[in-house]
């Protein structure tokens, strides 16, 4: 970029992190794409929210990479 930023993949570094199939008690991280979160049945929006945050803050612990989420979330 012309600022000097860099793009990276953010599926990429979720994956390589470890994430992609990864699953906690009703929800979880698609096991055939790392930026798609799952309600496996009984899950609540809640759990799904905690869990993107708990992959953002691990991904930033890990690499110094914010993630900034494009979802709207919506009670």
């Amino acid at each position: 970029m012309p600022d000097g930023r860099i793009k990276i993949p953010v599926a990429w570094l979720i994956e390589k992190l470890g994430w992609k199939g990864y699953q906690k008690d009703n929800v979880g991280v698609y096991k055939k794409h790392s930026l798609i979160l799952i309600n496996h049945g009984g899950g609540t929006a809640d759990e799904i929210k905690k869990l993107a945050n708990k992959i953002s803050k691990d991904v930033f612990e890990k690499t110094n990479v914010k993630i900034f989420s494009e979802v709207v979330f919506l009670k």
